[in-house]
Order: C-alpha cells, then sequence, then structure tokens
C-alpha cells in the first residue's frame, strides 16, 4: 500500500473515533435540554463500538 493510500485509510479509520469525542464535548457542554441530552446519549452508545472497532484497526496496522 502507498503511503498516501495508507494515510488517507488511517484518516477514514479515525472519523468514528472523532465524531465520538465530538458527541461527548456536546454532552457535557452544558447548553441542551433534557431531551437533546437523552438524544447525545443514545448517539454516544451508538458511536462507541464503531470507534473501538475504528482504533483496533489502527492499532494493529503494522507499518
Amino acid at each position: 500500500m502507498k503511503n498516501e493510500d495508507l494515510l488517507a485509510d488511517i484518516r477514514n479509520k479515525l472519523s468514528p473515533a472523532s465524531h465520538l469525542i465530538c458527541l461527548v464535548g456536546e454532552y457535557f457542554d452544558g447548553t441542551k435540554s433534557a431531551e437533546e441530552f437523552m438524544q447525545i446519549h443514545e448517539h454516544i452508545k451508538e458511536a462507541i463500538p464503531k470507534a473501538q472497532e475504528s482504533i483496533e484497526y489502527v492499532r494493529k496496522l503494522k507499518l
């Protein structure tokens, strides 16, 4: 795999983790209503396995 392709692959695999970080930031920003808070909570629960999977993929890459 070319370096450019490898870097693009890593960026793509880190997107779920980046999304999770954004969701957690919204969760703790203190400006959400109870309903919004619960919606974000559900999105976080859905995002965690995707982020874990993508981080594990990157961790196992042989460079």
